[in-house]
């Protein structure tokens, strides 16, 4: 979302006021392209983790059906009730 308001507000009133030299269309262009690669690569992420929490029943426990206590998460450790 910033790279592409940055790209509206710096390169869009450059494009806008007749600055169509090369360098200024090529920035522009790669400016807007960033920004759509990291729209696509931030909805792809969240399809991923949609679907493991759809798969495993709610969070991500990793490769463990076991629950984990919330102070011992960060450890790795596994407490088993």
């Amino acid at each position: 979302m910033q790279m592409a308001l940055f790209g509206l507000l710096v390169w869009l009133p450059r494009i806008v006021l007749g600055s169509r030299d090369a360098d200024t269309l090529n920035e522009a262009a790669i400016s807007f392209m960033l920004a759509a690669s990291g729209w696509v690569m931030a909805t792809v992420i969240a399809r991923r983790h949609a679907a493991v929490r759809s798969e495993t029943g709610g969070g991500y426990q990793g490769h463990t059906t076991q629950k984990r206590h919330p102070e011992q998460a960060a450890y790795g450790k596994t407490v088993v009730r």
